[in-house]
């Protein structure tokens, strides 16, 4: 079932949505959204995401930014905070998160290009935290990453699905 109540904006070469409230319970994938509140601009700049509140089950997400298409590749400006984020919510739309067993909250900035973005991250969860800021290199094959992440307490166990094989890993 879907329940919707949003606004639609059109002007020449460009549209924005303001979700005053939708809901939704998916099949096939069954995804189901429990709120999404918020504006999504589509620009001759590019995307915009302006308080963008999605809710599933067990989490909550809230979205804020830029994806700034003018020259290639996009510059990205994106804050994303989740008060509560549960892997296994989003299985049917991403399966390889399926059998992470892990609740967390987080904050992450990621700013730069797709090539080399700048992501500032500050984790909880029950599988170990993590705060740091690294570069990652999405566009690229071998995906590059570098920087530094300060771990506490990192349990694999949860992330990787083996229960009967803890660990406690902590440092820089």
């Amino acid at each position: 079932s879907l329940q919707l109540a949003m606004a639609f904006e059109y002007r020449p070469v460009s549209w924005e949505l303001t979700f005053e409230q939708a809901s939704w319970q998916g099949t096939e994938p069954a995804l189901s959204i429990s709120h999404l509140q918020g504006l999504v601009a589509n620009e001759t700049t590019g995307l915009t995401f302006k308080n963008l509140v999605v809710q599933a089950p067990h989490t909550a997400i809230t979205v804020d930014g830029v994806i700034d298409r003018r020259e290639s590749p996009s510059r990205l400006d994106l804050r994303v905070k989740a008060d509560r984020f549960l892997f296994p919510d989003w299985a049917e739309a991403l399966p390889v998160v399926s059998r992470i067993g892990v609740d967390s909250r987080f904050n992450v900035h990621v700013g730069g290009t797709t090539t080399a973005m700048a992501v500032d991250l500050d984790l909880a969860s029950t599988g170990g935290d993590a705060r740091g800021q690294v570069i990652i290199g999405a566009t690229s094959p071998d995906r590059p990453f570098r920087g530094t992440i300060e771990l506490t307490r990192l349990d694999l166990a949860p992330w990787l699905s083996h229960p009967d094989q803890p660990s406690d890993i902590s440092g820089t």
